[in-house]
């Protein structure tokens, strides 16, 4: 199947857009002019769904409170909440945009959907966003009867970062042991910062906006390096004890730019017998749940994740 049509005209626009600028080498942007490169994500994302919302905040480990917003607070106690972790490299400020996509989730799985947030890279440096990620989670969970939520029927998720996010913190639960994690749901995620995962590159080559360029990019911004990449902290890929992961569904775009680290992860999980499934949405590119009003062709990611959560999780 070849790339939907949506997303390659979305492609041509954004080059249209950029043809009478400046050309600057990725690796001589500062974050800031890098942050100022994505702000047009905002003007494709479409309005967020029409349901319940609560805005809250947590506290971090070293004091520090936090934002989250919290979408369909109002539904009983019993029903699964997944925390959504942002796609936004850890280092670009897209929490609005991610949240109208959780709306979304949301709103077609008539669940309860926290939306996390995390400080962000270079001005706070890994594994520093994880751990808010993880805070947050936990806060959420020691304070159940707060937020209205049944510690059993937690589920983490996300795309990109969110869904490298939601993968560390996996491992980080079944290390510490703070809480139990029901289900994981990771789409489009990144979990080999090493870049040795690449037996998807000529799907991964048709996706005009996250390259592994731009992902090689970001994690240099976040301090990773390379005597680091491969730490399991950074790179799930590389952790050896998966003994306790929760079930896993790996949702993957199939012209994604980091598509072979899904797979791969996908491989590993299955052989250490984690039960693990894989949906692949076909003709879709790495950001068609964020800029769901351009990328409009297909099941919605969104549509994708809930259905996750309706044969797993009630």
């Amino acid at each position: 199947m070849l790339v939907n049509a949506s997303e390659i005209g979305f492609f041509k626009l954004l080059a249209a857009r950029q043809a009478d600028a400046p050309i600057v080498a990725l690796s001589q942007k500062s974050i800031q002019e890098f942050r100022a490169g994505v702000e047009f994500f905002s003007e494709f994302t479409g309005v967020a769904a029409n349901i319940p919302v609560q805005e809250a905040s947590i506290l971090t480990r070293d004091g520090v409170q936090l934002p989250i917003r919290i979408y369909n607070h109002q539904l009983p106690e019993e029903t699964p909440v997944l925390f959504f972790y942002p796609g936004n490299g850890y280092a670009v400020d897209l929490f609005e945009i991610n949240a109208i996509a959780a709306s979304r989730i949301a709103q077609y799985a008539a669940a309860k959907v926290i939306v996390v947030n995390s400080r962000l890279s270079p001005e706070f440096l890994f594994p520093l966003p994880i751990l808010d990620a993880y805070d947050a989670t936990l806060y959420v969970v020691l304070n159940a009867d707060l937020f209205h939520i049944d510690p059993d029927k937690i589920v983490v998720g996300g795309i990109c970062s969110g869904a490298h996010c939601a993968a560390v913190i996996s491992h980080m639960a079944c290390r510490e042991k703070d809480f139990k994690i029901q289900h994981q749901i990771l789409l489009n995620g990144y979990y080999d910062l090493s870049h040795t995962c690449l037996d998807y590159a000529s799907y991964e080559q048709e996706d005009k906006m996250l390259t592994r360029e731009v992902l090689a990019y970001l994690s240099e911004k976040s301090g990773v390096t390379a005597a680091s990449a491969q730490t399991p902290l950074l790179s799930p890929y590389f952790e050896t004890e998966l003994t306790g992961l929760p079930v896993t569904t790996i949702i993957i775009a199939e012209y994604d730019g980091v598509r072979g680290d899904s797979e791969a992860y996908y491989q590993k999980l299955l052989a250490a017998n984690i039960p693990v499934n894989r949906i692949l949405l076909k003709g879709q590119t790495h950001n068609t749940l964020l800029l769901r009003a351009a990328m409009h062709q297909g099941e919605d990611p969104a549509a994708a994740i809930a259905r996750v959560l309706h044969e797993h999780c009630f």
